[in-house]
């Protein structure tokens, strides 16, 4: 009679050796499964009925729509590590588009991105309103550097040169402008202050060229036209402490006066400056 022993600790190495061949198998089984989902949802992103065909670009004023639709068009013809496409609209990059198109278009407010019928992606952009021009002259180099400006204060985008009288302009000594585009360069309470001053002249008919400020509270308007008649380099001198209706009322008695009235209608050319300061006061000067 034959009899053969097996030791149990024999048994449990045998018992764990087959335990992890079979964790292992399974590993194996599922990460296999994982990576063929993952091939076939990669494949389907290449089907027509997940690709993005159409661009339409909506809403812009300056820009060019073709410009905009060209940038978001080699954002979509990359891929995610090589191999998954971003022109999905599964996989659409909302947030790299939006970046990319704010780098380079300065004039872009704010970006909306949608998808039509699964295949076309709409993108409705919003422009900044020029208002304004805000200007650093630089007086002995006779350069000027002139940035956009919206009614909010917001500097956006470098500006070409403009004939004086097409815009506006904030004019500031020569300097390196310091803020970040589409941040606000004015303080919005002193913006007030002037917009208010500057949509009282306008509403009397007179048409800003040139805005200064001066020393402390003291703002200098170039004026184009005084009650719709042209002038040449006329300043008018106000200050911000004073209520819009007192600097009416200034306004217009000045403008009744008889002494300035009689100049006016014949010498208006001449005008060099007027002076509403000082409440009380009518101040002005004819070369």
């Amino acid at each position: 009679m034959v009899q053969s022993k097996v030791s149990r600790s024999a048994l449990r190495g045998k018992q764990k050796n087959n335990t992890e061949y079979s964790i292992g198998t399974w590993i194996g089984v599922w990460f296999f499964l994982i990576a063929l989902l993952v091939a076939l949802f990669v494949l389907l992103l290449y089907k027509p009925f997940f690709q993005i065909s159409h661009i339409t670009v909506k809403g812009t004023h300056v820009l060019h729509p073709h410009d905009v639709g060209v940038k978001v068009q080699d954002i979509l013809a990359q891929k995610k590590f090589w191999l998954v496409p971003l022109d999905s609209w599964i996989t659409l990059p909302n947030k790299k588009i939006k970046n990319n198109l704010h780098t380079n278009f300065d004039r872009i407010k704010d970006i909306n991105l949608s998808t039509k019928n699964f295949d076309q992606l709409v993108i409705t952009i919003d422009e900044w309103d020029p208002a304004f021009l805000w200007c650093n002259i630089d007086e002995t180099a006779l350069t000027r550097s002139c940035w956009f400006m919206d009614e909010q204060g917001h500097i956006f985008s470098k500006a070409p040169y403009f004939s004086p009288g097409v815009y506006p302009m904030f004019v500031t000594p020569a300097s390196s402008l310091d803020a970040v585009l589409g941040e606000k360069k004015i303080d919005p309470d002193i913006l007030d202050q002037v917009l208010a001053i500057y949509n009282m002249l306008e509403s009397n008919n007179s048409t800003i060229e040139t805005i200064t400020f001066g020393e402390e509270m003291d703002i200098v308007f170039t004026l184009q036209k005084l009650q719709g008649v042209l002038l040449k380099d006329t300043e008018l001198l106000v200050t911000r402490t004073m209520t819009i209706d007192i600097l009416e009322e200034n306004l217009n008695l000045l403008l009744r006066h008889t002494t300035f009235k009689d100049k006016f209608d014949t010498q208006a050319d001449l005008l060099q400056y007027i002076d509403l300061r000082f409440d009380g006061k009518l101040l002005f000067r004819f070369k």
